[in-house]
């Protein structure tokens, strides 16, 4: 079939209407920035400075400063490390 334009499709005239959206005040945080926090506030509970975690991973200071920092995140084998020495996992009733 062919319609009064010359084409074979149907064309829709309706006007769509567009909703701004306002994302003023929002924030999103993405799992490497949890990751950064918990590391940095672990790390400030236990009194550690990020020079001690690293001997502890066998990492750079810098490493350490730039998970907490988001820069970078730590792999899998150091969050294990991590979890290790920074959080008490076993807490005596």
């Amino acid at each position: 079939m062919i319609f009064p334009n010359g084409s074979n499709a149907k064309t829709n005239n309706k006007s769509k209407k567009v909703v701004p959206l306002d994302f003023t005040g929002l924030s999103i945080e993405v799992p490497h920035q949890r990751i950064s926090k918990a590391i940095s506030s672990a790390r400030m509970a236990k009194k550690l400075s990020q020079k001690d975690v690293a001997k502890v991973l066998n990492v750079k200071s810098q490493v350490v400063a730039d998970w907490e920092a988001g820069k970078a995140i730590p792999p899998n084998a150091s969050i294990v490390l991590l979890e290790k020495e920074l959080v008490d996992l076993y807490q005596p009733f």
